[in-house]
């Protein structure tokens, strides 16, 4: 007794290997496609046959009409089990109507002795859809400031029903689903892509089109002092970051009392600790509110202090030793530092690392046992990027009397704009000016910096110029002094003719 066997097709190519192609299984073709496929016969005679012969192996799709020949001739056969595959590549006419479709491989030969044909047949069933799998993927925005919720959707056409969905959202996450709800916290452009698999395993993926997320809308605030005794005037300035003009402010001294002035000045008139803020709304209705700063209103100086460090800027991470100075202080002193950067410390004089590029404003309070508290001057620390800016800045003048004005340029290369720009004329006094024009009213020598941002966070600070101020009788270099030096070359030249004409008359 012979007996012949049909692995079921498997497939290359367009059909995903690990899956067999048999009834229980049916594979997935595409109207109008030429899929390869691979049709693997085995045969295993009875004990009473020594060899048979196969004359033609054919594959037939009667919904079509079609018949193909995979093997045409004499094969003989004479070790069993006799395994043979035979390829074959199935073109699908381009009106094959969807749905389950049929296949018959037939088997011809003739066994030893046995005049008659063996003509064994073997149906496979395969599944047409109705069109090829893709994909598009919609978001509801394009650009946006972070926070802000971005709602995905994926739109599958063709394969065949169910779908899985798995997303890459760019930013480190994933998720699935046919849409998904993300919150990008984090300003960047992002690019989230989703696979899609069929119920038969054929993928396909895409992409969004990119989505813009930029920095919150933020605001900083400054002082013109953080503490001093009663009553205590202090002048306010608030900078807007990543919002659109014109501003409206609304200032909170920590009393009871408001402002909407862009730059008010504030008397305080009891002795206390205040935190002042500012909520600021743009053009465009964004509103961001400031950290709240700190003012010590006191009713005496008995309690001093003062804080200085090991440096004032550098690269990221950048480590800083802070020093304090206290004066006048009875028993036991309690120490309070703030790093601007949500940080703090009860250290003497604490060492502290800043991770992240940006301009860090430290102070330092103190209380000692008779509930005395002080309040530091504010010192900056700037942290810039490793692929800083270029910043390179120039003066107009170096030296004079006071008051002195100078005038001082900036120019910027690389990064992104817009850019944000802090200057420190180590007066005690800033300015956000691109370029500025800056009056020194005291004598002194003076160090002036520029720290730029850009508007993907980078930081970079200039180089440093030095500013001369002297008093009012004070002028390096003026007239009179270049009079002297003249009298004094003179003298010199006419001694040194009167020592020649000696000596050669000698």
């Amino acid at each position: 007794m012979t007996t012949v066997a049909v692995v079921p097709p498997s497939v290359q190519g367009a059909w995903p290997d690990s899956v067999a192609l048999d009834k229980t299984s049916p594979q997935e073709v595409f109207p109008g496609e030429s899929v390869p496929c691979q049709y693997t016969i085995i045969i295993s005679p009875g004990s009473e046959v020594s060899s048979l012969q196969i004359t033609q192996v054919t594959v037939y799709y009667p919904d079509w009409a079609y018949t193909g020949v995979l093997f045409s001739g004499v094969l003989d056969i004479t070790s069993f089990p006799f395994t043979r595959t035979f390829n074959h590549t199935l073109s699908i006419p381009t009106d094959l109507a969807p749905g389950p479709h049929n296949g018959t491989v037939k088997v011809t030969g003739s066994t030893e002795g046995d005049p008659y044909e063996l003509t064994p047949s073997f149906d496979f069933t395969f599944y047409c859809a109705s069109s090829a799998l893709d994909v598009s993927v919609a978001s509801n925005v394009s650009t946006a400031q972070a926070p802000v919720e971005i709602a995905l959707t994926a739109d599958v056409t063709g394969g065949t029903a169910p779908y899985t969905y798995e997303w890459d959202l760019d930013d480190g996450t994933t998720g699935t689903g046919s849409s998904v709800n993300h919150i990008y916290t984090k300003a960047g452009t992002y690019a989230p892509e989703v696979v899609i698999r069929d119920n038969y395993g054929r993928t396909v993926s895409n992409t969004s089109t990119p989505i813009v997320i930029t920095p919150p809308f933020q605001v900083n605030i400054t002082a013109s002092t953080t503490a001093g005794t009663l009553p205590l005037n202090i002048t306010f300035n608030a900078t807007p970051r990543y919002g659109v003009a014109p501003y409206t402010y609304l200032w909170q001294f920590g009393d009871g009392s408001t402002s909407t002035e862009e730059s008010p000045t504030h008397t305080f008139t009891e002795a206390a600790t205040y935190n002042v803020n500012v909520n600021i709304t743009d053009s465009e209705g964004r509103t961001a509110t400031s950290p709240n700063l700190r003012i010590v209103a006191s009713l005496s100086q008995d309690l001093k202090t003062s804080i200085s460090s090991s440096v004032s800027y550098g690269m990221g991470p950048l480590d800083v030793n802070f020093y304090s100075v206290v004066e006048n202080a009875t028993g036991t002193i309690s120490y309070n530092w703030t790093f601007g950067d949500g940080t703090y410390s009860e250290e003497e004089d604490p060492l502290h690392t800043y991770s992240e590029p940006g301009i860090y404003t430290v102070r330092l309070t103190v209380r000692d046992s008779s509930a005395k508290e002080a309040m530091s001057q504010d010192i900056e620390i700037t942290v810039t990027s490793e692929d800083g800016l270029e910043v390179v800045i120039q003066q107009g003048s170096s030296t004079g009397s006071a008051p002195l004005t100078v005038p001082f340029t900036s120019s910027v290369s690389s990064g992104t704009g817009p850019y944000f720009y802090h200057w420190n004329f180590d007066d005690g006094t800033t300015s956000t000016m691109k370029d500025v024009n800056h009056t020194f009213e005291n004598p002194g020598t003076y160090t002036v910096t520029l720290t730029v941002t850009d508007s993907s966070s980078r930081v970079s600070i200039s180089n440093e110029l030095t500013v001369v101020v002297g008093d009012a009788q004070w002028a390096p270099f003026s007239t009179e002094t270049w009079i002297w030096v003249g009298w004094g070359v003179s003298i010199l030249a006419v001694g040194l003719a009167v020592f020649l004409l000696i000596r050669f008359k000698w």
